[in-house]
């Protein structure tokens, strides 16, 4: 279940939720009972809450991949859509990535009138915008171009709820 209840779809995965957390502590309980007979239950318990903590569950969806799966958002093709080749170009996306760029750098990208008629960024271009991301310190707060590089916004709680 990859879609969450703020993405207004027409399922969720609340439901699917509920039922893993259960059956995860559960057979976390089951586990720990059968191969540490010696333990008193409460350390048991302590020991189950953090192997099912959020914390830990964050981990293991960031292991997997999960969170750029998830549905978080409610489509908006006015603000979330991105039209086919409407895209920042690789080098300058993978910098911003690296060092933790906000996508509000994006409007310091100033192109020619031949870059934006072609569509193509001219490597120096390019380069001059990627000497100015690393000159300036990192500014990684939200923004609503994210899309452009691929990326949303998301509390922790999130990705941990769709891993169980």
């Amino acid at each position: 279940a990859l879609t969450t209840k703020s993405s207004s779809d027409v399922f969720d995965l609340e439901r699917y939720e509920l039922l893993g957390d259960a059956f995860l502590k559960f057979a976390t309980s089951l586990y720990l009972i059968k191969y540490h007979k010696e333990w008193h239950e409460g350390f048991l318990t302590a020991v189950k809450g953090q192997i099912v903590s959020n914390r830990n569950l964050v981990y293991c969806a960031i292991k997997y991949g999960l969170p750029g799966m998830l549905k978080v958002h409610k489509f908006d093709p006015k603000n979330d859509w991105q039209p086919p080749l409407a895209t920042v170009p690789k080098n300058i996306k993978q910098t911003m990535q690296a060092v933790n760029h906000s996508a509000r750098v994006l409007y310091r990208l100033t192109m020619t009138d031949e870059e934006i008629k072609t569509g193509v960024v001219d490597p120096k271009t390019s380069d001059e915008f990627i000497a100015q991301l690393e000159m300036h310190g990192n500014t990684p707060d939200p923004s609503p171009m994210a899309n452009y590089l691929s990326q949303q916004t998301m509390g922790d709680k999130t990705p941990a709820d769709a891993m169980v």
